[in-house]
């Protein structure tokens, strides 16, 4: 839940206070603003603009993805993608997935994934797929750098919690 649920406050000109019920995503704040400013997004832009939904359009269940990464080896440990209440889990390294219906449990204690209606689930599995899949070709397309870090920068990581933990384990 802490990697998807993270409240967004934007402050625009000219639009009145609103709370969108939907997740919204960080890859959406800037077709945002460049709507807000009557500017186009950029055709590589991965997000949309929430202006619609600011000013009470309806809009079908967004989805949002989120991933939890091993400091230790850098690779990822649980990936998840969320549409409405539903949000599918995929434990990378067991190869498992879990479902949870986030209205009925919001703590997501109860796995419904062998319950649940097997076209809600293979959309579902769609859609996680499709993100990976983007993120490997981008990835493959801009490889990120093999830097290291300096002692001071890795004590900022620990004091915020992404480093050090996996690797006391």
């Amino acid at each position: 839940r802490e990697l998807l649920h993270i409240p967004l406050l934007l402050r625009l000109p000219g639009q009145e206070p609103a709370r969108i019920a939907e997740p919204v995503r960080g890859v959406d704040v800037l077709p945002t603003v460049l709507d807000a400013l009557g500017l186009p997004a950029p055709i590589a832009a991965q997000g949309t603009s929430l202006l619609p939904l600011l000013q009470g359009a309806a809009e079908p269940p967004r989805v949002a993805f989120a991933e939890g990464l091993t400091v230790r080896d850098g690779e990822r440990d649980l990936v998840m993608v969320r549409r409405g209440p539903w949000k599918l889990v995929r434990d990378v390294k067991r190869g498992r997935d879990f479902l949870f219906d986030l209205d009925a449990d919001p703590r997501e204690r109860r796995d419904v994934l062998t319950d649940a209606d097997p076209t809600l689930v293979e959309e579902l599995r769609g859609e996680l797929d499709r993100i990976l899949a983007t993120s490997r070709a981008l990835a493959a397309r801009y490889p990120a750098s093999q830097g290291t870090l300096d002692d001071a920068e890795r004590r900022r990581l620990e004091a915020l919690g992404y480093a050090g933990a996996a690797e006391d384990e």
